[in-house]
């Protein structure tokens, strides 16, 4: 018996323990240790190849047509694994989205090859599949290429801009190699300056085996960029259609994405996209209310931190509360600097359904508000000891309840244990 009631002080110390930590971490963030973290979906960005299957993606071969039924020359590797990839035998075709909307976003992946040498892939954007193929003499009668803008993978050429199927655009040149200064040409298979052009700086990529991060920011028929091994490289504009004496049919705003293999193995991983509003940065951001969340208890005429988290360049935020009961919002605070956190005056009045907002300064910039109702309560109504954002303190520890961040029970049971590692005041 006494070693069943050692074992479950033990028990009960390791749990009041895990506690402890869990509402320290929230109390050092100012926000929730239960799982209020970023994670990719969050951050904008969102894999175009899911790991496991091809669902939502094309494949082709050369000289074959499009198909759903994805071809054994495009396989699974490392999967169940964050490294899972897409590996392309020695075969030539691509694999792309179904979806054909992709107007706005950036798009990155992982790249290698098996070995080095004159081995080649691309990372193609602006597909249009109906549209019949080109081949590599120029005309469709082999059908290889289908229309789009090629980022080139062609080792010691990453990031190289190559025009397929009259997809048509400006970008400024010197010596045959980008230059935000050099000269003003057009870019198109027939009627313009020229086919392709190349990146710089030459040779931004790394030969072989070793992994290349390649990405691209299209901002719909105005811009797109070139990124390599971090670097920008390329940057072109006013992508359009034209016809083959180069004079524009339309503008070329969007369409599907897509990874090509000519005859090499090839081997990607972590392709993904994050898409961005029409206006705006070339990156998403976000903005995540912590504090009041729901549950929090605070007192009329006290001082309450309100606290957010960012993803984002975001500069400037505006807080509004609501206290419910059909009134809207009250601004508390105009375009302050975003330290994270504003020490807010509770207005002096009493309600259950207080909600707290934080807005972005810039009108593309994501707004949150508590995820729940909060109370305002009178001076008088306050608990001894009771924290008035609802954590737990040491003056509650002998209520047969106190609340965790979230405004969750904790029995009282716990509370000896808290107290045995500190982290409560006896």
């Amino acid at each position: 018996m006494g070693n069943l009631q050692a074992g479950n002080s033990m028990r009960m110390a390791a749990i009041g323990k895990r506690l402890g930590l869990l509402a320290l971490a929230a109390l050092v963030t100012g926000g929730s240790a239960w799982g209020e973290t970023f994670s990719k979906a969050d951050s904008g960005w969102v894999p175009l190849f899911n790991g496991k299957n091809f669902d939502g993606l094309y494949s082709r071969l050369y000289n074959m047509p499009v198909t759903t039924t994805i071809d054994p020359g495009f396989k699974i590797a490392n999967a169940g694994t964050d490294s899972v990839e897409i590996a392309i035998g020695n075969i030539g075709g691509e694999i792309g989205t179904q979806r054909t909307t992709y107007s706005h976003y950036r798009m990155r992946v992982q790249y290698r090859f098996d070995a080095a040498g004159n081995l080649n892939a691309g990372f193609l954007y602006a597909i249009d599949e109906t549209y019949p193929r080109m081949g590599g003499d120029g005309t469709t009668a082999k059908g290889n290429w289908p229309r789009s803008i090629e980022c080139q993978m062609l080792q010691g050429d990453g990031g190289d801009a190559f025009s397929i199927q009259q997809v048509t655009f400006d970008t400024r040149v010197t010596n045959g190699r980008w230059d935000p200064n050099g000269k003003a040409i057009k870019v198109c298979q027939f009627g313009c300056d020229g086919r392709n052009f190349g990146a710089t700086p030459d040779k931004a990529d790394y030969p072989g085996p070793r992994w290349n991060d390649q990405e691209v920011i299209v901002r719909g028929a105005d811009t797109a960029t070139h990124i390599m091994n971090g670097l920008k490289v390329f940057k072109l504009w006013n992508i359009r259609i034209t016809d083959n004496t180069g004079v524009m049919q339309k503008a070329w705003p969007s369409g599907a994405v897509g990874l090509e293999a000519e005859k090499a193995i090839v081997h990607y991983r972590r392709w993904e996209i994050m898409e961005l509003p029409d206006t705006g940065p070339d990156f998403q951001t976000k903005l995540f209310v912590t504090n009041p969340s729901t549950g929090a208890q605070l007192t009329s005429g006290s001082t309450a931190n309100v606290t957010w988290k960012t993803l984002g360049d975001v500069k400037k935020v505006s807080v509004f509360y609501n206290l419910g009961g059909g009134a809207g919002w009250v601004k508390a605070a105009d375009n302050i600097n975003n330290t994270g956190s504003y020490a807010w005056t509770v207005p002096a009045e009493t309600t259950t359904k207080l909600r707290v907002k934080v807005v972005g300064a810039d009108a593309w910039v994501m707004a949150d508000s508590s995820h729940g109702d909060n109370a305002i309560v009178s001076s008088s109504a306050v608990r001894p000891g009771a924290r008035r954002d609802g954590a737990v303190s040491a003056g509650v520890a002998n209520s047969s309840q106190v609340r965790d961040p979230l405004g969750r029970s904790i029995r009282a049971k716990f509370i000896k244990a808290l107290k045995s590692i500190g982290f409560l005041t006896p």
